[in-house]
Parts: C-alpha cells; sequence; structure tokens
C-alpha cells in the first residue's frame, strides 16, 4: 500500500481546503522528510485526515468515549472532509470521508457521516456505505485499521515509554503492541485441558473401586436357593392344575345344572310359542294349498291382461281410427267443404243477388208501406159507423149492382177469362203461402247458418282434436327419452357398482370408518409405545452415565481423601522443616556478628573462612507451608463438592428407576391395548412394526377415499335417476291425460261430424222443397201471365182480391136482383154482408201488417243493419279465399289418408293377435277351474284371499321355519346338557366343596407369587453382576486409554500451561522481541551505525544498548540520552512496522513525529555517497550479525 496524495476541508485548526501530492516535487524525491511547527500547527491533523478518510476513525478520539470523531471539524464552520487517494496491487483508489453541519451553519446539529471509495481513474464507485467502506479498505489493502496504525502510524511515545518500561510493565506494552493475548489464552486452555483428562481419569479409577463384584461362593449358594425355589414351585404347580382342575369339575356341574334347567325353560318357552302361532301357520298353509292354482289364476289374468291391453291399444286404436278416418273425412269434408263454401259463395252470390235486389225493393216498399200506413189507419171506422155508411150507401151498391152485373156479363162473355177464373178461385187460397214458400225463408237460411257455424266449430273440434294427438305424441316421445336417460343412468350406477350394491357399498365405508378409528387408535398406541421405548432407552442410558459418573466421583473422593492424607503428612513435614529454617536463621544472625579474629560464641574458633563466601541456602518453608494448608483446604473443598454431587447422582438414579418402572408398566399397558384394538381391527401386526402400520393405515385410508368416491357418485347417480323416474312418470301422466283429451274431443267432434250431417241433409231437403215450389210459382206465373214476375205474389194478390170483389159484387147483384123482392130482409142480409167485407177488409190490413213485420224481421236476421251492396262485396272476397282453403284441403287429405292405412293395419294385425290370446284365455280358464277344484277353492275370489302377501308370506315362511328351528335346537341342547351333566357328575373328581377348594388354591398361589419374587431377586443380583463385570472390562479399557490422553495433555501443560496464562505468554513475548529486536537494529543500522540494540539472554523481555563507539560497551537503556532514545524508539517503531506488515506491502509509514516514504534509505540529513566501513564499522556488523543469528534460531525454535 502507498499513500499518493491527500485532501482535506476544515480538519481541526486548519481550515479551508489543503492538499499534499506525495508523488510531485520535492516530496516524491526525498526519502525522510519532517512535519515541523508549533504545537497546535495541525501537524497531527494530517495524519488524522488520513486515518479518518480511510477508516472512518481516529484513535485518540476513538479512546475518549465523550468524543465525538465529528469534533474534528474547525470551529466557526458548516462542513468538513477528508480525502486519500492511495496505491494498492498495482491500482489507484480514493477513500472519502465527510459530513456538515445543519444546513451548513456553523452552529448547526451534526448530521450523518458519509464515505465512499472509488477507482481512479474511471471514477467508479466501489462501497457508498458508511459501515461497509472500511472492510472494503481492509479487503483492498490487506490491513485492519490497528494493522495499519500499529505499521504505517507509528506510534513513538509508545516505545519511548517500552524502553524505560519494567519488565512487567513492558510485557503489557508489548502485549499493547504487538498483540500476545492468544498465547495466554492457549496457556490456560492447556492447564484447563489437563486438569479436565485428569478429573476424567479420577472419575474411571473411582467407578473401579466402587464397583463390588460376587464372589464365587456366593454365587454358588444363589443358584443352589434358586434351583430349591424352582423345585418348590414346580411341585405348587402341581398341586394347583390338581386343585383348579376339582374347581373346575365343580363349576362345569353347576353350570351343567343351571344350563339344563335354561334349556328346559327354553324349550317350553318356543313350544307356547308355537302354540301361539297355529293360526298363522294354518293360513301359511291354506297359502301354500293355494300357490299351484293361483298359478293358473296368474295365468289366466296375464292372458287376460294382455288381452285387456291389446283390447285398449285396439280401443285406442278405434278411438284413433275415427278420428284419422275423421281427419280424412274432415280433410275430405275440408276439401268439399272448401269447394262447397267456394260453390256455395258462388252459388250464395249467385243465390243471394235476387234476395239483395228483393231487399233493396223491400226496403223501398217498406218505407212507401210506413209512410202510408197512418192514412189507413186513419180510414179504420167503428162497426157503426161503417154500418151507417151502408146504409147510406145503399142505393150506390145497386148501383154498383148494376154496373157489376153489366161487367159480370161481359166477363161471362169472354171465355178465356171464364177458364181463367175458377183455377184462379181454386188457387187463391195457397196462392200468397205458395209464393212466400218460392221465397228464401228464414229458416231455410237461418239452417245454412246452422251448417256453416257447425262445420267451423267441427274444424275448430279437429284442429284441437290434432292438436291433442300432437301433444300426446310430444308427451309420449319426452316419456321415452326420459325412459332412455333412466336406463342410461342404471347402466352408469351399475357400472359404478360392478361388484356390490348401494347398501354394501355403505356397509363397507361404515365398516372402513370403524377400523379407522381402528387403525388410528393402534398408530397413536404404537406412537406411544415408541415413545415410551426411547424414553426407557435415554433412562439406561442416563442411568449407565450416572453409574459411571458415580464410580468417577467415589474414585476422586478417595483421591482427594488419599491426597488430603498426604497432604497432611507433607504438611506437618513443611512445618518441621520451617522450624528447622528458624532455628538455622538464628545461626545465620551470629554468622553474620562474627567479625575476624574474635572467636566463635558457637565452637570459640577464630578462624571464619566461609563468612565472606557463605550463601545462604534458606528456602520459602513458610511460604511452601501457607500453600500446602491451601492446597489442603481446596481438596477438602473438592472432595465435598465430589460428596454433594455423588448424594445428588444417588438421588437421580434412584429416580431414573422409579421412573423406568414406571414406563415398563405403561409399556406393557400399552401392548395390552395395542392387542385388543387389533383384534378389533383384524390386524395382524405388532406394536413395533410402526411403519408397516402406517403403510397400513396409509393404504386403507386411500382405499376409504375411494369407497367414499365411489358413494359419492353413486349416490349422484341414484339421486338423478329418482328424478328422472319421477319426471317420467309426470311425462307418462301427461301423455295418459292428453289421450284422454284427445278421447274426449274426438267424442264431441264425432258428435258435431253427425250434427253437421244431419244440417247438411236437412238443409239440402229445405232447399229441394224450395226449389220445388219456386218451379210451381214459375208455372203459376206463366200460366196467368203475371207482368210482374219479380214480385207475383203482390199481382196475384191483387188479381185475387179484384176476383174477390167482383164475385162478391156479382153474388150481391145475383141476390140483390134475386131479391129485389124481398125488402127489410134483403137489406139487412146485404148489410150483414157489408159488415162482413168490412172486418175481412181490417183483418186482411193487420195480416199485411205482420207480414210486413216478418219479412222486415227475415231482413234483418239476412243482412241486418248491413248494407246489400257491401254483403256482396264481402261474398266475391269469400270466394277467392274458399279457393285458397281448397287447395290446402287437398294437401291435408292426402297426409291424414295414409295415416289411416296404418291405422288400419295395425287394427288387423292386433285384432288377429286378440283372437288368438282369447283362444289360450279359454284353455286357461279351464285349467284354472280344474286347479281350483283340486285345491278345494269355490272361487278365484275366495282363492284370493287365501293368498297371502309376499311380506306376509315371508314372514310366516321364516318364523315358522325360525320355530321349528328353534323347537329342533331346544330339544338338542336340553338332551346335550343333561348328557354333559350326567358325564361330568360320574367323574366325581373331590368331596370337596368349591370354597375350600378356592381358599387352597389362593394359598398356593400366595405362595408362588412369594417364591417367585425371591427366584426374580437372585436372576437381579445375577444380573446385575454380569453387568457389573461388564461395565468394569469397559472401565479399565477406558481407564487405559484416559490415561494416555491424559499423559500427553500433562506433558503439554508441563511446557506452556500455568493457571493464568503467563507461561506460555511471557515465552512468546519473548520470542517476538527477539524478532523485533532483530528488526529494529536493521533500521538503525540506517539511521546510525554507533547503536545495537540487545536482549538480555538471561531475563525474557530485558532490553541493553552496545554502544560500539566505546568499545562495545553495554548499557542500560536507563542510561540513554534524549536523542539516543529518540534513535532507539524509532528503530522500534520500524521494526514493528515490519513486523506488523510481514504479509503486507508497506511503501509508506509514518509516525507523530516524522515521515517515512518509499524504499530508500532513510538519513539525518542530506543523501551523499556511502564511505568504505570503518573497523568499527565492521565490528559493529559482527556483532549486529551474530544478534541476528542468534534471534533466528530463537524463531526457529519459536516456529
Amino acid at each position: 500500500m502507498k499513500i499518493c496524495s491527500v485532501s482535506f476541508l476544515n480538519i481541526n485548526s486548519l481550515q479551508g481546503t489543503h492538499s499534499i501530492d506525495f508523488e510531485a516535487f520535492p516530496l516524491s524525491e526525498s526519502g525522510l522528510f519532517l512535519l515541523s511547527g508549533p504545537t497546535g500547527a495541525g501537524k497531527t491533523s494530517i495524519l488524522d485526515a488520513i486515518t479518518v478518510a480511510l477508516y472512518g476513525t481516529i484513535p485518540r478520539y476513538s479512546l475518549n468515549r465523550n468524543s465525538n470523531i465529528c469534533e474534528i471539524m474547525s470551529r466557526g464552520t458548516g462542513e468538513c472532509w477528508a480525502s486519500v487517494d492511495f496505491e494498492s496491487n498495482g491500482k489507484r483508489y480514493r477513500s472519502k470521508w465527510s459530513t456538515y453541519r445543519s444546513r451548513k451553519k456553523p452552529n448547526g446539529a451534526f448530521q450523518s457521516k458519509e464515505m465512499e471509495l472509488s477507482e481512479l481513474p474511471s471514477g467508479k464507485i466501489i462501497e457508498s456505505y458508511l459501515s461497509k467502506v472500511p472492510a472494503e479498505v481492509e479487503r483492498i489493502t490487506g490491513l485492519s485499521c490497528d494493522q495499519f496504525l500499529r505499521s504505517m502510524m507509528l506510534a513513538q511515545g509508545d516505545f519511548s515509554a517500552f524502553l524505560k518500561a519494567k519488565e512487567n510493565e513492558r510485557a503489557d506494552l508489548l502485549d499493547k503492541m504487538v498483540g500476545t493475548s492468544q498465547y495466554s489464552a492457549i496457556s490456560m486452555e492447556a492447564f484447563k485441558k489437563a486438569s479436565e483428562e485428569k478429573q476424567k481419569l479420577a472419575e474411571l479409577s473411582a467407578k473401579i473401586d466402587e464397583s463390588r463384584l460376587i464372589s464365587d461362593e456366593e454365587k454358588t449358594l444363589i443358584l443352589a436357593a434358586q434351583d430349591e425355589r424352582t423345585i418348590l414351585i414346580k411341585n405348587i404347580h402341581t398341586e394347583l392344575e390338581i386343585l383348579r382342575a376339582a374347581k373346575l369339575w365343580r363349576t362345569n356341574c353347576a353350570n351343567f345344572t343351571l344350563d339344563v334347567e335354561a334349556a328346559r325353560i327354553a324349550a317350553e318357552n318356543v313350544h307356547s310359542q308355537q302354540s301361539a302361532a297355529a293360526e298363522d301357520f294354518t293360513r301359511l298353509a291354506t297359502h301354500r294349498r293355494a300357490l299351484p292354482a293361483m298359478n293358473a289364476l296368474s295365468a289366466c289374468e296375464s292372458l287376460e291382461a294382455r288381452a285387456n291391453d291389446m283390447e285398449k291399444e285396439i280401443e285406442r286404436l278405434l278411438v284413433e281410427l275415427p278420428a284419422v278416418t275423421e281427419e280424412v273425412q274432415r280433410r275430405n269434408s275440408d276439401i268439399l267443404t272448401a269447394k262447397n263454401a267456394l260453390a256455395a259463395a258462388q252459388g250464395t252470390l249467385e243465390s243471394i243477388t235476387p234476395s239483395i235486389d228483393a231487399t233493396i225493393e223491400f226496403d223501398n216498399l217498406s218505407r212507401i208501406f210506413w209512410r202510408n200506413y197512418p192514412r189507413l189507419r186513419k180510414k179504420k171506422l167503428p162497426l157503426r159507423t161503417i154500418s151507417k155508411a151502408v146504409r147510406k150507401s145503399y142505393k150506390e151498391p145497386r148501383k154498383s149492382l148494376k154496373k157489376l152485373s153489366i161487367h159480370l156479363t161481359n166477363c161471362i162473355s169472354g171465355s178465356n177469362r171464364m177458364n181463367v177464373m175458377p183455377s184462379l178461385k181454386a188457387r187463391s187460397a195457397f196462392l200468397p203461402a205458395l209464393c212466400r214458400s218460392s221465397m228464401p225463408p228464414s229458416n231455410t237460411k237461418r239452417s245454412k247458418l246452422d251448417v256453416e257455424k257447425n262445420t267451423l266449430h267441427l274444424a275448430e273440434m279437429q284442429a284441437s282434436l290434432t292438436a291433442a294427438h300432437t301433444l300426446a305424441q310430444e308427451k309420449q316421445i319426452l316419456a321415452g327419452k326420459l325412459g332412455e336417460q333412466m336406463t342410461a343412468k342404471d347402466h352408469e350406477l351399475t357400472a359404478i357398482l360392478t361388484t356390490s350394491t348401494l347398501e354394501s357399498l355403505a356397509e363397507s365405508l361404515a365398516l372402513y370408518h370403524e377400523r379407522h378409528a381402528h387403525h388410528g387408535r393402534l398408530l397413536d398406541l404404537a406412537t406411544q409405545f415408541q415413545a415410551k421405548i426411547e424414553r426407557r432407552a435415554v433412562l439406561r442410558e442416563d442411568f449407565r452415565l450416572g453409574q459411571e459418573r458415580r464410580i468417577i466421583l467415589t474414585q476422586e473422593i478417595a483421591d482427594h481423601t488419599a491426597k488430603i492424607e498426604a497432604g497432611s503428612t507433607h504438611l506437618d513435614a513443611l512445618r518441621t522443616i520451617l522450624d528447622l529454617q528458624k532455628q538455622i536463621q538464628t545461626y545465620e544472625q551470629a554468622r553474620g556478628e562474627l567479625v575476624a579474629g574474635e572467636a566463635c560464641p558457637l565452637c570459640g574458633s577464630t578462624h571464619h573462612p566461609f563468612v565472606d563466601h557463605y550463601e545462604s541456602k534458606t528456602s520459602s518453608a513458610e511460604q511452601d507451608v501457607k500453600a500446602q494448608e491451601t492446597l489442603l483446604k481446596n481438596l477438602d473443598l473438592k472432595r465435598r463438592e465430589f460428596e454433594s454431587e455423588s448424594a445428588s447422582l444417588n438421588a437421580a438414579q434412584l429416580a431414573r428407576e422409579d421412573e423406568g418402572k414406571r414406563i415398563s408398566a405403561d409399556v406393557q399397558s400399552l401392548e395390552n391395548s395395542f392387542a385388543a384394538t387389533a383384534k378389533l381391527a383384524e390386524v395382524t401386526l405388532t406394536i413395533e412394526a410402526i411403519d408397516a402400520l402406517r403403510e397400513l393405515m396409509q393404504a386403507y385410508e386411500n382405499n376409504g377415499k375411494a369407497l367414499a368416491e365411489q358413494k359419492t357418485k353413486a349416490d349422484a347417480l341414484k339421486k338423478q335417476w329418482e328424478l328422472l323416474r319421477e319426471s317420467h312418470q309426470q311425462a307418462e301422466k301427461a301423455f295418459e291425460m292428453s289421450q284422454n283429451d284427445a278421447e274426449k274431443l274426438a267424442l264431441k267432434t264425432a258428435d258435431l261430424a253427425a250434427n253437421a250431417e244431419r244440417l247438411a241433409a236437412e238443409y239440402t231437403e229445405a232447399t229441394t222443397k224450395r226449389e220445388r215450389r219456386k218451379a210451381l210459382v214459375d208455372s203459376m206465373v206463366e200460366q196467368f201471365s203475371i207482368a210482374n214476375q219479380a214480385n207475383p205474389l203482390a199481382e196475384l194478390t191483387e188479381r185475387a182480391a179484384e176476383w174477390k170483389k167482383r164475385s162478391t159484387a156479382l153474388q150481391e147483384s145475383n141476390t140483390q136482383i134475386a131479391t129485389l123482392t124481398e125488402k127489410s130482409n134483403a137489406l139487412t142480409a146485404q148489410l150483414a154482408e157489408r159488415s162482413h167485407a168490412l172486418e175481412e177488409i181490417r183483418l186482411k190490413i193487420a195480416q199485411e201488417h205482420r207480414e210486413i213485420e216478418r219479412v222486415k224481421h227475415e231482413r234483418t236476421e239476412l243482412f241486418g243493419e248491413k248494407n246489400p251492396l257491401d254483403e256482396r262485396k264481402l261474398l266475391t272476397e269469400n270466394i277467392r279465399k274458399a279457393g285458397e282453403q281448397t287447395e290446402k284441403a287437398e294437401a291435408a287429405y292426402r297426409n291424414a289418408g295414409e295415416r289411416l292405412a296404418e291405422v288400419r293395419s295395425t287394427l288387423s294385425t292386433r285384432d288377429s293377435d286378440i283372437k288368438k290370446i282369447r283362444s289360450d284365455e279359454k284353455v286357461a280358464t279351464a285349467d284354472l277351474l280344474q286347479s281350483l277344484q283340486t285345491a278345494g277353492f269355490a272361487t278365484p275370489d275366495e282363492l284370493r284371499k287365501a293368498l297371502l302377501s309376499s311380506e306376509e308370506f315371508t314372514t310366516l315362511e321364516e318364523r315358522e321355519k325360525m320355530l321349528l328351528e328353534a323347537v329342533r335346537d331346544a330339544e338338542r341342547q336340553l338332551f346335550d346338557k343333561q348328557h354333559h351333566l350326567t358325564q361330568e357328575q360320574d367323574k366325581a373328581l373331590t368331596e370337596q366343596t368349591i370354597e375350600e377348594i378356592t381358599e387352597e388354591i389362593r394359598l398356593r398361589e400366595v405362595r408362588t407369587s412369594d417364591l417367585l419374587q425371591e427366584v426374580g431377586k437372585f436372576d437381579e443380583i445375577l444380573r446385575k453382576d454380569k453387568e457389573l463385570r461388564t461395565e468394569f472390562a469397559d472401565i479399565t479399557k477406558a481407564i487405559e486409554v484416559q490415561k494416555q490422553e491424559y499423559m500427553r495433555w500433562e506433558k503439554l501443560n508441563d511446557l506452556i500451561g500455568s493457571a493464568k496464562g503467563d507461561k506460555f505468554q511471557r515465552f512468546a513475548q519473548g520470542l517476538t522481541l527477539v524478532r523485533l529486536v532483530r528488526l529494529a537494529n536493521i533500521h538503525l543500522r540506517q539511521l546510525n551505525d554507533r547503536y545495537i540494540l540487545e536482549k538480555i539472554q538471561s531475563e525474557n523481555l530485558a532490553l541493553q544498548i552496545i554502544d560500539t563507539y566505546q568499545a562495545d560497551e553495554r548499557r542500560a537503556v536507563e542510561s540513554l540520552s534524549g536523542g539516543e532514545t529518540f534513535l532507539i524508539s524509532l528503530a522500534l517503531a520500524l521494526g514493528l512496522s515490519d513486523l506488523a506488515s510481514n504479509r503486507t506491502q508497506i511503501d509508506s509509514s509514518s509516525s507523530t513525529r516524522f515521515r517515512h516514504l518509499g524504499q530508500r534509505n532513510a538519513r539525518h540529513g542530506n543523501v551523499s555517497p556511502r564511505k568504505p566501513p570503518s573497523d568499527r564499522q565492521k565490528r559493529r556488523r559482527n556483532i549486529a550479525r551474530r544478534n541476528d543469528e542468534r534471534a533466528h534460531s530463537d524463531a526457529d525454535t519459536s516456529d
């Protein structure tokens, strides 16, 4: 790593922006340069800027908890930053640190700090998180912050203190500078590991001491006692078998007696039930007797049912045949109707034309009549008035008589008139009626209208009938489709239920749920069993470990007891030595008081040769006594701890034994429950096979799911089938209703057709009569030469009236002529005749009025208030429509004819079939009568009454069978139990009662239990002895292995181990100091060749200086001057830099008082060519070389 430049803003006393480029002249050409200035000038601030830019921290701020690193910002400023460009592994980087106050004001609060690491010259940001930039700098440079401070930012003041410190203080300073605390941890770990291995060895030895094995003599006695008790148990078992057999015999005799009595009661109950059911069984026998005849009756009924079905079908076809025939006829009638309608419309138009003309004329006459009618009514006079008028006009008739006589004579004189008059006279009575009948009468018109209305109604009924048949066919088709769907669903259900039914499937599913619960119970029991077994194994392992630990604790207690005893003996010896040392000290005091030439107070000698050269051999016995007392106290405390642990371990072992017993009982209970549940679930697996049980349960669950899915599908299909069946039934009912409606409509249509035929016949007859009358009227019109052929009635009426008048006048004239001689009588007769004529006139007027009203009514019925001209237009339109209907009716007629042929063919086939069935029915009837006579029944009704329903027959038959079997079983059981009782009583095994036998059995079982417990105790003693022997062998092997492990760690503890860790740490510090001195001497030769730094070999951390200018005199470091101390400290700092950067290339280093850059040699003053070495320099180099070789040898030893 090489620092290329540093830039910063507002760092401590250096306000503003500052930049130092170490690659620019003159710094780039200087190997060593000095930062000088008064205190507070900012020398250290430059180094702080480098440290904070790289690692975001400053050591002198970090050591003070109350200090904030942001305080390096110059006072009165609002922001600061530091940036360092450095080179590592051939690449350049820039690391920058910055912070600011709020709004960059001098009095603002400090804000968050920021760091950024980028690559030069591209400026690519490598990291910008404050917490990650120092780690990235460490990754690039290979130097942590501490290593950077030790290798590059050298604290020269620490080495000044290091040189002048005492040995213990120097060790702390050396540990602070180079870090040797890990060696202390290694030393303590070695000491701890050796102690642990020793403790393990003592625990194993204690187990051996605690193990007590049974001797061979004890084992022989135990086996003999065990065999003796085993023989006793066998003898007691033999006696128990005899007693139990006797007890069983007594129990069997009592039970057989009870069984015999119960069998007798059961037989009586069965016989009573059989007697109570005698009447039902009689009915059952009658039913069986009627079954053969019932077959013949069923055959007859079947044939009858078939015949009825055929007849129904024939009836249906016959019903349909008229409908079809009627359809054909209707279609034919439609054709005829259409054609008739066309012809009728044309004829109506032709026929109604005169009516229309007559109606028009009638309307005109009616208007004239009603206009003259008031005048005629005024001419009506009372009878007296008319009589007076006649009397007054008595003369006038006479005159008229004359005229009439003349006229009569004239009429008689014309032969044609005379021939016409009698005929006219003969027909005058019915001529008006004949004329009226020749006109279209109202009843004929009504008949025609009725025919047309009936025809329309018949057409509507036939259309309704067709619609009803169509609806019935649709219902029948729907019923057929629903039946097909039912069949399809039934096939699907059959496909699902290939080998079972819905009931068996439900039973299988219920059985699955029941066994699934048992399987779950089995799995739960197996899981609990496995958990109990695992827990018991854990307890056994814990118990075994506890036993091993107890053995170790026993050994430790014994070892500590022995150590305490030995330590007490050693303490006594130390105390004796201490007393002797105290006595020797008194002698040494006396020796110190000896004076040369004076006599010794002890020996009297005046020559004291060893006073000056005597070396005191007084040992630290008093410290040894205190140490031994402390050791004994610690040993006693440790033994008490072991004893307490042993007591706790014993209690824990007892608790484990109790828990193990409970677990064994639970295991036995679980096994029993598992066996019972497995029997219910029909499972043959054992409780240990939990995996197989899980697989079985999984397979059973899969089977159950398949059954549930199959049941769900079958239920859904069954429900759909039932819905389809209901729909099918409803469709069949609808079809039957439609057929009934069609039959009713067919009957109504037939009635309407008959009515239409009757009305048509009546209309035809009326029309024929009208035509005949019309022909007669026409002949009369021609005969009488009637001019007004449009209205001959009026002319004929006038002529008849005129003839009548003339006839009357003629008669009156003849009478007057004949009775001229009669005066009063003739006048009276004439008056009566006049009165009678007047009455006839009045009646005639009334009759004409009624006729007018009738014709008016007929006109109203015919046309109403309609205009005859509009009716003519309407008839013309009807003629056009009738032509179209004729074409449609002909097409429908062809279709109806085809259907009629099909129905007639089917009727012919069914007719032959029913004849055959009727023939077979007669034969079956004869067989039925023969079967009835054979079975003893008079009539089929009596046979039916004797029959039972299928449910009742099945119930009675099963009841009869059950009672017969119950009777046989009861009698057989009674016999068997009596036989068993007799056989059991013949054995006569003992005369004791069952209570006495039970008491003897109890006493022997108690004795057997006691003996088994004793045998079990012997087995447990032998088993434990076997386990102890096996455990003893294992412990012996473990002790050998542990001894080897302990010796290995004890050897390492002797080399580097210590309780506080200072043993190995001091050794490592000494080696590190040797390397540091060697590296420092290299730099010291470059700084000044006068001094050589040397480690004193007899001491760990002691240093001295070899002054080559003073004949290689060795000087203590305390004797160095300030300048010498500076040089030595600088050399040590540079050596530490080399020591810390043994894996990282350091191209720059700095101290708080100087700066060293590059790989050039440092000098004091200007750089000048080196002179040839002097002798002193050569000698100095030889000493340095020897020290280097010694340092290398020490380093190799440490490695």
